[in-house]
């Protein structure tokens, strides 16, 4: 059955999909009405889009508390004692805490970094390596994790969006 063919009593007539249909008044103003919407919702009054915000603020929540545990596990480093481990005797663990301070310190460091040029919209491969760093900087309970994924999903999306 051709779609233009007359329809019977119980057969359903079927639109011919090729002609325009044809809009009552009423319909016509509804679509006027989302006409006159704002069509970027996405971006700030300076022009900057909202989830390169989000990111970039996040990346400075996550290098704040990694510098912070960095700076911690540094100061505890120093106040600890050889451990005893039976079969091993004494372990000294402070150079071990060093180092993971140490490592803290530089994933903050970066992830300050990539929340910098996140927000500037440069770099996008600074900006996506300082959400990484950001992750593997864990912070106090995870939180660097949690929020440097955040950052690394929205940076992710937008890479259009960035200069260069």
């Amino acid at each position: 059955m051709s779609p233009s063919a007359p329809a019977g009593p119980d057969v359903p007539a079927v639109p011919d999909v090729h002609q325009p249909s044809v809009r009552t008044d009423s319909e016509s103003d509804a679509l006027h009405i989302w006409d006159n919407l704002p069509t970027d919702t996405t971006t700030l009054k300076s022009g900057r889009p909202v989830g390169f915000t989000i990111a970039g603020l996040l990346l400075f929540v996550v290098a704040t508390l990694s510098i912070i545990s960095g700076i911690y596990a540094l100061a505890v480093e120093s106040a600890l004692d050889p451990i005893a481990v039976e079969g091993l005797g004494s372990v000294d663990l402070s150079g071990y805490v060093m180092c993971c301070g140490t490592l803290t310190l530089i994933f903050g460091a970066a992830a300050l970094a990539g929340g910098y040029f996140t927000l500037v919209q440069e770099r996008w491969t600074i900006a996506l390596m300082g959400a990484i760093l950001g992750m593997l900087s864990v912070g106090p309970y995870a939180l660097g994790f949690l929020l440097g994924l955040i950052a690394l999903i929205l940076i992710a999306a937008g890479k259009d969006q960035f200069n260069s």
